[in-house]
């Protein structure tokens, strides 16, 4: 689902986050920064900003959709600095030491962090966005375990500070530094709630619920109740927290 600016929801929630990583990152003038897994551009777009017309921007995302939703962006915006491909992070097509600065937002690329440090220029800084709370998804899982047994963990990956400091220690990265970021967020309508959930994984469930023999129509009615609890004449606010962890790849001796 879009908004009245066309984005669709799930941009608009992580588009502050993005600014905020690219911000920390370090970005300056003139530098080559590396997406991963950039989707519509949330931490693209803003690191664009940072390196100015003498720097650069390459995204890569695994899905084609991603990857030619940003390519129509770049060509309406008329960057000359900035291109997107198809890749899959744990098999860059880039050599070692390209990138003053690799940034991912919300993509689970765990297991390639080897080949992003390879692409790294040493001495520089890896980042990345993770969750830690979804206040509109938690709210579907406190609605959905009255039929399902089910957790947040079960829906959507969160990251705790040391888990992450582990993760970029393991890797081999140092000065690796971990802050919090919190947003809120207001749905227009539980219309638009609603339909932003069913975008975001929840359909298999409701099917189990009504293969449980319970009626969708009646579930969502009961759902659309609770909201009005937290409900204002703005909309509907739910809380969005993550984690921005950053490490250095090592100098060369």
């Amino acid at each position: 689902m879009h908004t009245e600016t066309g984005e669709s929801i799930g941009l608009r929630i992580s588009k502050p986050f993005g600014r905020k990583l690219t911000e920390l990152a370090g970005i300056r003038k003139g530098n080559l920064v590396l997406d991963i897994g950039t989707g519509l551009g949330p931490v693209f777009f803003p690191a664009l900003e940072r390196v100015g017309p003498d720097g650069g921007v390459v995204g890569v995302d695994i899905s084609d959709e991603m990857v030619k939703g940003t390519h129509i962006l770049i060509k309406k915006y008329t960057y000359c600095n900035a291109a997107i491909i198809k890749s899959d992070a744990k098999n860059l097509i880039f050599r070692k030491n390209t990138f003053d600065v690799v940034l991912c937002g919300f993509s689970y690329i765990y297991s390639s962090l080897k080949e992003i440090k390879r692409v790294l220029k040493s001495g520089r800084q890896f980042g990345l966005s993770s969750w830690t709370a979804l206040g509109d998804m938690d709210c579907m899982v406190h609605l959905v375990k009255r039929y399902l047994p089910i957790s947040s963990e079960d829906v959507y990956h969160r990251d705790t500070p040391k888990a992450l400091k582990t993760l970029l220690h393991k890797a081999g990265f140092n000065d690796i530094r971990v802050f919090a970021e919190t947003h809120e967020f207001v749905f227009k309508d539980e219309e638009q709630w609603w339909e932003e959930m069913l975008n975001s994984g929840w359909q298999p469930y409701l099917t189990k619920i009504k293969d449980l023999g319970h009626n969708l129509v009646e579930f969502k009615k009961e759902t659309f109740e609770k909201l009005q609890v937290q409900k204002h004449p703005e909309g509907i606010p739910f809380t969005m927290s993550a984690l921005l962890a950053f490490g250095t790849k090592s100098s060369s001796k």
